[in-house]
C-alpha cells in the first residue's frame, strides 16, 4: 500500500488538479512576482533575502524548502538569478554553522556523537544538503532551529542585497561555479550566517553530558 498502491491513486488524483485548475493562477503569481523581483528596491529585496533565508532554514530541506525551491527556479526561467543565488548559498549555512560550533567554536557544548555529526554537517554544507544540521535539531529543537532561522536569514538577506546570481540548482561551496555575479560575497555571506549560528549556540546551549560527566573541549 505505500509503496504503490497510495502513491499510485494520489498520482492519479493530484495531476489533473495540479494541470487543469492550479496551473492557471500559479503562473500568473510568478509572473507577478519575476516582475516585481525585477524592479525590486534595495529595502524589498533585502526582506526578500530574509524569507528566503528563513524558508531555507526553517524544516531543514522540507516543504517550506521546497516551496522556495519552486520559487526561484522558476524566477530563473523568467531570466532573474539571483533568489535562486542567495538560495543554493543559504541552503549550506544550517550544516556550516553546526559543523563550526561543534568543532571549532563550542566543542564542550556537544557530545562526541554530536561531534561527529558535526562532521557529516560539514561535508554535506560543501554541496548544500541542508539536512545536514536535522542530526542536531532531532536532540535539540528549539535552540537549533531558532540559531539556524536567524543566521540563514541574516546571510539571506546580505546575499540579496550584495546582488548574488546563479545560474545552477543546487548550492554550497561545490556551486561556486555557477555563480556569475557576487561570487566574493556567496563565500563572505555564507561564512557570516554560519558564524552568526555558531556565536547563537555559544551563549545558549549548555555544556554536554554524557553519562554523568560533562564533556571537555577535548
Amino acid at each position: 500500500m505505500p509503496v504503490m498502491i497510495i502513491p499510485t491513486v494520489t498520482l492519479l488524483i493530484m495531476a489533473p488538479i495540479y494541470i487543469y485548475i492550479l496551473s492557471y493562477p500559479l503562473d500568473w503569481f510568478v509572473k507577478a512576482m519575476v516582475e516585481t523581483l525585477k524592479d525590486m528596491s534595495e529595502v524589498n529585496a533585502a526582506f526578500l533575502g530574509i524569507g528566503i533565508g528563513v524558508l531555507a532554514a526553517l524544516d531543514m530541506g522540507g516543504p517550506c524548502s521546497k516551496a522556495a525551491t519552486a520559487f526561484t527556479l522558476a524566477a530563473m526561467a523568467e531570466g532573474v538569478y539571483g533568489p535562486n543565488g542567495v538560495f543554493r548559498m543559504c541552503c549550506a549555512i544550517p550544516p556550516l554553522g553546526l559543523a563550526i560550533s561543534s568543532l571549532l567554536v563550542s566543542r564542550s557544548k556537544y557530545t562526541k556523537e554530536e561531534k561527529e555529526f558535526g562532521i557529516t554537517a560539514f561535508f554535506l554544507s560543501l554541496a548544500g544538503i541542508t539536512e545536514g544540521a536535522i542530526p542536531f535539531a532531532v536532540k535539540d529543537p528549539k535552540r537549533i532551529i531558532i540559531a539556524i532561522v536567524v543566521g540563514t536569514a541574516v546571510a539571506g538577506m546580505l546575499g540579496m542585497i550584495n546582488g548574488i546570481d546563479s545560474l545552477v540548482a543546487f548550492g554550497g561551496l561545490v556551486a561556486l561555479g555557477g555563480v556569475t555575479k557576487g561570487a566574493l560575497w556567496y563565500v563572505i555571506d555564507m561564512f557570516i550566517g554560519a558564524f552568526i549560528i555558531a556565536a547563537i549556540l555559544h551563549f545558549t546551549r549548555k555544556p554536554a553530558v554524557e553519562g554523568d560527566v560533562v564533556v571537555d573541549a577535548d
